[in-house]
């Protein structure tokens, strides 16, 4: 988006000032919590979810009700590849004329059926920490195989977006090693995050620990020629990289979660809450309101008003 645009300046202006949208852009819904992975670092099983899926009948109502909201992103607490419908759903989504972008941990993409239906997004993010290529049964290796695999298939029209998306835990040697090797396949993008520490505080890095990293990050991807982000210290490309290095600080986003702005999520049973680490605060329910008025609602303001409290354990509210 070009900074002359009246509109990005009006959205900036309203950002800085902590004035959301009046609708949500960005929507997440949660198709399935079931998964293939038990990974130990999960925050899932804290959460109590139901081990189920949505159904297509009742996923194509909420997508019915979703007019005017740009983006979908069809993921729960799951492995969306899972569902045994995922392909009905992104063919209705792309029916709807919706952006897709779909995190998986890849590992299903290993036959036909699905790398169709993954070709079929707009964006895939692949969830890599650690490397063993070289072990021919080891999960990375089946999931780095599987990202060749949709590299090649996508050819030149560069559709779906490829993101490699390693978790930045206590003491993990391979982000360095994970973003080499998205430089050799030739991937998009890496995207660095934390991990989420509420229920574990032991897995993360201090943040002079994380700075120290990110420098390192940071010369490796300039060598590289890779767009690697990294949140809390340096995202986006060009200009709006520089501005958001040195500038973010004018956001107060340690005050204000920049979710509040645009973004919902949806639940299993068509329940919304203002974000995915908290999925069973409801605000609103898409089987009886629209998502305005869920979005316009005194428990979504309430939310807003009192999030700092609410989201006290949140990693995005402690962006330096």
């Amino acid at each position: 988006m070009r900074i002359e645009n009246p509109k990005f300046n009006l959205e900036l202006l309203k950002r800085l000032l902590h004035i959301s949208a009046p609708m949500p852009d960005r929507i997440q819904i949660e198709i399935t919590n079931r998964c293939n992975l038990n990974c130990a670092m999960c925050p899932k099983k804290f959460y109590n979810l139901p081990n189920e899926n949505m159904s297509l009948d009742r996923f194509k109502k909420i997508i019915d009700k979703l007019d005017g909201v740009n983006l979908i992103l069809p993921v729960g607490w799951g492995e969306s590849f899972v569902h045994p419908e995922i392909d009905q759903m992104i063919n209705y989504l792309r029916k709807k004329n919706k952006e897709v972008k779909i995190a998986t941990n890849g590992l299903l993409l290993n036959n036909e059926k699905l790398i169709k239906t993954a070709l079929k997004t707009d964006s895939l993010t692949f969830s890599l920490d650690q490397i063993d290529e070289k072990k021919n049964h080891g999960e990375s290796a089946k999931i780095i195989a599987n990202i060749k695999t949709i590299l090649k298939r996508r050819g030149k029209k560069k559709k779906p977006y490829i993101t490699i998306q390693p978790v930045l835990f206590k003491n993990n040697k391979d982000v360095l090693d994970v973003i080499r090797l998205a430089s050799r396949l030739g991937v998009d993008r890496v995207n660095i995050i934390r991990p989420y520490t509420k229920f574990d505080k032991s897995i993360g890095n201090t943040w002079e620990e994380r700075k120290e990293i990110y420098k390192e990050v940071e010369k490796l991807s300039e060598k590289l020629g890779l767009r690697v982000d990294m949140f809390e210290y340096s995202s986006f490309s060009g200009i709006k990289r520089l501005a958001w290095k040195y500038g973010k600080g004018i956001f107060r986003l340690n005050d204000w979660c920049p979710r509040l702005y645009d973004f919902a999520y949806i639940t299993l049973d068509g329940k919304v809450t203002p974000c995915c680490a908290l999925p069973r605060h409801i605000v609103g329910d898409l089987t009886k309101q629209t998502i305005k008025e869920i979005w316009n609602s005194k428990k979504m303001q309430a939310f807003r008003k009192n999030h700092k409290k609410i989201c006290r354990d949140c990693e995005v509210l402690k962006i330096k």
